[in-house]
């Protein structure tokens, strides 16, 4: 029973922390030091706030952002915090998130994962002119053929970045209300489970008795 009830328990938190594909970074307050860890000076910096998610395209032109941690004064609240990148499966792409370091600056890398799937025109178009009739009963793809075919590492992927709070180091925090509907479930489950188990035994013994004195009546 209580087996039963963890795995419902993991697959709810995992079918709400995943969202297609996702990459997940778990970082601890205070962030460690490390010069190297910079943006360009060219490059545009977002920032992304506690219970926010933000909304980006990364494409091959241009495969990296950079984040700027803006905690709002929730540095102090949680010590325990996560990054989740969350991108569709139709868009195959390797996700990188470099972990926040000192002062609080963040870079997501994206490169291209799978090969795309290669286009074949008809086979009657290799045929010499004389022949194709002789196979015109075969079907014909309706999908038309791309203007423009994008290259192996050509990818466009809208991503999802989260930004929160790990309750007891180790909860997302935006899994807690399920949680709590699954704690309830489960306590009201468990009070409520004798009495049904009582109710049967007594609709069983009511039917026994009356199989019996129907019995004793026809001898």
């Amino acid at each position: 029973m209580f087996k039963f009830l963890y795995l419902v328990l993991l697959a709810s938190l995992a079918a709400i922390i995943a969202r297609a594909d996702t990459e997940i970074v778990n970082f601890h307050l205070p962030l460690s030091k490390d010069t190297t860890v910079y943006p360009p000076l060219d490059n545009v910096i977002h920032t992304i706030s506690p219970f926010e998610t933000v909304n980006l395209n990364l494409t091959d032109i241009s495969p990296e952002q950079w984040f700027s941690l803006d905690w709002k004064d929730q540095q102090d609240k949680y010590k325990s915090w996560t990054l989740r990148a969350s991108w569709p499966a139709s868009s195959p792409t390797r996700i990188q998130i470099l972990p926040p370091h000192s002062p609080g600056f963040l870079l997501i890398h994206a490169s291209s994962l799978s090969p795309r799937f290669p286009y074949h025109p008809p086979l009657s178009r290799y045929l010499p002119s004389f022949l194709r009739p002789l196979f015109n009963f075969l079907p014909r793809t309706t999908q038309p053929v791309p203007a423009e075919r994008k290259l192996d590492t050509e990818f466009e992927t809208p991503l999802h970045l989260t930004l929160e709070p790990l309750l007891l180091g180790v909860l997302p925090y935006t899994a807690l209300p399920a949680v709590k509907l699954i704690l309830v479930v489960v306590v009201v489950a468990g009070l409520g489970v004798p009495y049904v188990i009582k109710g049967l035994e007594g609709a069983g013994n009511r039917v026994d008795g009356r199989r019996r004195k129907e019995g004793v009546k026809e001898e």
